[in-house]
């Protein structure tokens, strides 16, 4: 029986910044919303509570004018090294849901982020994994991973791009 974090995605990626602004970037609702999320799209919402049980609510908009919310659930917090958050589709509310145009992606996403310090630059190991759900949905993941990975590839460039107008 395969088992969620057989599935996991991961990624590295090294930004010229040091490790607690690189740690401010998902931290501070302001700075978040400038690179959050594929190339091209904005996020016009985004509400935090930024503690362990709190969450970020966001809204990512697609250049075609389609919304699309979205839900982390903070799970652990360690300032300048580590956050672990459950990310959730949702709709304007909050409230999870499925997305309609994939039936069988699982509904949270385990996000583990891991920051380390190289000099002036950071190293961020990303991972994700299905939470909970069932092998169907995790067999999808696994599918979605190539996706995924040119989705958080772009994401993470739009992260060094705005880094690069703090310096």
């Amino acid at each position: 029986m395969i088992r969620a974090q057989d599935v996991q995605f991961q990624l590295t990626r090294t930004f010229s910044a040091p490790v607690a602004q690189v740690f401010q970037m998902w931290t501070d609702v302001d700075h978040f919303a400038q690179w959050w999320g594929p190339k091209g799209f904005t996020v016009p919402v985004c509400k935090a509570d930024f503690q362990v049980g709190g969450a970020l609510l966001y809204c990512m908009k697609a250049p075609n004018g389609m919304e699309m919310w979205g839900k982390f659930v903070f799970q652990e917090i360690v300032p300048n090294q580590q956050i672990v958050f459950i990310n959730y589709v949702t709709n304007e509310n909050g409230e999870i849901m499925q997305m309609a145009h994939m039936p069988d992606w699982p509904l949270g996403i385990i996000n583990d982020i891991r920051f380390e310090a190289d000099g002036n630059h950071t190293i961020l190991h990303f991972s994700a994994y299905p939470y909970e759900g069932n092998e169907k949905e995790w067999n999808a993941f696994d599918q979605g991973k190539n996706g995924l990975g040119k989705g958080f590839e772009g994401t993470f460039e739009k992260m060094e791009t705005y880094l690069e107008t703090l310096s």
